[in-house]
């Protein structure tokens, strides 16, 4: 069994990432707004909201520290107002 650190996605809203082959884990997540005025963000995992209409003030960058398990196909996608980037990474396990 090959534990293998990954960049998920790195990518201005919206985002989609569909898991490979193997079961991965989604561990960190950052969120930042460049952009002037506050905004909102949701991620889903397989349409299910992990973080639903959450709040990020202007100019700032919000950590969170995960461990949700995302099997093969599952589909990880993140939305926002304009200015939000993602930055979503774990581990694939094959």
């Amino acid at each position: 069994m090959a534990v293998t650190p990954t960049v998920f996605v790195r990518a201005v809203a919206p985002v989609i990432y569909t898991v490979p082959t193997g079961t991965g884990i989604l561990t960190n997540m950052i969120v930042t707004n460049s952009g002037a005025a506050s905004g909102t963000f949701t991620v889903t995992v397989s349409g299910i909201p992990v973080m639903g209409t959450t709040s990020i003030a202007a100019n700032s960058t919000a950590f969170f520290d995960l461990k949700q398990v995302v099997n093969s196909g599952t589909t990880i996608s993140g939305y926002g107002t304009a200015g939000l980037s993602f930055h979503l990474s774990g581990v694939i396990i094959v």
